[in-house]
């Protein structure tokens, strides 16, 4: 039993509840009062979300003019929403709008319809959806020239500073906004009621584990609903440093910094690079505290460096004997700073072989040459798949005349509150249907209780 992989009890018990694929969702938002399942929520249904400071707000605001709704149909029917954000408008007014791939990957022939902040409804064209990474590009043509939003680019780094009588984790500073653990953040989105309702979520960024198949991702705190998929997440300055992913609990996003890099590879080819190496790897500040330490008496003029946390079997650098809690501190001569400025020097690599440096625990330096490799589809990252729900507007957007639609589109509900359900929509069918009239554009919680009650 290595000494040094020890982990507290409640550190463990909360990467359990972030594993997305061994715990049960329903089982984290039954102590709210909202569904989860539902991608109709606005973020204001979670009271955390209702109170912004001054600072906040003058963030959010600055990007709600490139802040897009999104609506996805199959037929007539829609299947799914969420949101995106404007990253480039020409002169003709062709905009591109950049959102989350899990958006587009239910159903065929799909219709994507973009609702603009001042309510103008553009139909979009997916040029491009990357199941890997889940991104996805939308292209529409606009009336007008539209504002676009601000891209960041994340600093993650740290210099570990050891001196003789103390030491210290001291960020990097140049001219890329510095990120680190305890920084405040914001996820963004926009409503699918008839007023367009802009959305934010409070939070900050975390050293936690997803525990989502893409080992690129980062754990925000803000809490979002379904509806602010493929949203953009922003810093204090107002620029945008990634793209929101959904968790009950928590926000995962895509940092900007390999969104840009998959960007400009699109532009040039045409086509989606997806790089393998097999490591998860984690920067200095996320190290467990123990090893840290062994860290500092091991290599007391180490300054900079990535740990690997994980091999994966059968990977590039398991088959050259890479190992967990080694320490990459060089890439083709290159100094390693942090986790993103590895990936960038892996990703211009991609059908290369690259040289590394490992520090080992045992106080050791090893060279590996490693092959840097493009992924098959059947390697592909899994994602959790928006689950859509009824209209709850009745304005025929989405199709809910029968209970077995509504039955159909929730794929996340057991039988036997299948069965329930069902019983209780057949009972009221009648009721539900006049009142429907009346009460059109009502909110979400309303129908509910016309529903359920």
């Amino acid at each position: 039993m290595n000494y040094f992989r020890i982990e507290s009890d409640q550190r463990m018990r909360r990467r359990n509840e972030t594993n997305v694929w061994q715990s049960d969702p329903k089982d984290s938002f039954q102590r709210e009062s909202w569904d989860a399942n539902n991608c109709f929520e606005s973020f204001r249904i979670l009271k955390v979300n209702n109170n912004l400071d001054i600072y906040a707000k003058r963030a959010s605001l600055s990007v709600a003019p490139a802040v897009v709704a999104i609506r996805v149909y199959s037929g007539e029917r829609a299947v799914c929403v969420g949101s995106g954000f404007i990253l480039e408008c020409n002169e003709q007014f062709q905009a591109t709008i950049l959102t989350s791939g899990t958006l587009f990957t239910a159903h065929d022939n799909l219709r994507v319809v973009v609702v603009l902040p001042n309510r103008d409804l553009c139909l979009g064209v997916v040029e491009v959806c990357d199941f890997h990474l889940n991104l996805a590009i939308v292209r529409i043509q606009a009336a007008q020239l539209l504002p676009c939003a601000k891209l960041g680019r994340i600093k993650d780094s740290v210099i570990l500073n050891s001196a003789t009588t103390s030491w210290q984790l001291r960020p990097q500073c140049d001219q890329s906004s510095v990120l680190l653990p305890g920084h405040k953040l914001m996820a963004l989105g926009r409503h699918q009621d008839r007023m367009r309702d802009f959305m934010a979520a409070p939070g900050e960024l975390s050293i936690e584990d997803c525990g989502f198949d893409c080992k690129e991702l980062f754990y925000s705190t803000c809490r979002i609903t379904k509806s602010g998929i493929g949203g953009p997440m922003i810093n204090q300055e107002g620029e945008v440093v990634g793209v929101n992913f959904f968790h009950v609990n928590f926000t995962p996003f895509l940092p900007i910094n390999i969104i840009t890099k998959w960007l400009e590879h699109f532009k040039k080819s045409r086509d989606c690079r997806r790089l393998c190496h097999g490591m998860k790897l984690l920067n200095l500040y996320a190290v467990h505290l123990l090893i840290l330490e062994k860290i500092i008496q091991k290599f007391p003029n180490l300054k900079q460096g990535v740990m690997v946390d994980e091999v994966t079997p059968n990977s590039p650098a398991e088959s050259v004997g890479i190992s967990s809690q080694d320490i990459i501190i060089e890439c083709d001569g290159e100094v390693v700073e942090g986790c993103l400025q590895f990936f960038d020097l892996m990703w211009d690599k991609v059908g290369k072989r690259i040289d590394l440096v490992v520090a080992r625990l045992d106080g050791s330096h090893q060279n590996f040459s490693i092959m840097v490799a493009d992924i098959n589809p059947t390697q592909f990252n899994r994602w959790p798949l928006p689950t859509p729900h009824k209209d709850p507007f009745g304005d025929g957007m989405f199709d809910s005349s029968s209970p077995a639609s509504v039955l159909k589109l929730d794929e996340g509900t057991s039988q036997a509150t299948r069965r329930n359900v069902a019983s209780k929509l057949k009972k009221r069918k009648g009721k539900v249907t006049s009142q429907s009239k009346k009460r059109k554009g009502i909110h979400l919680n309303l129908c509910k209780r016309l529903v359920f009650s």
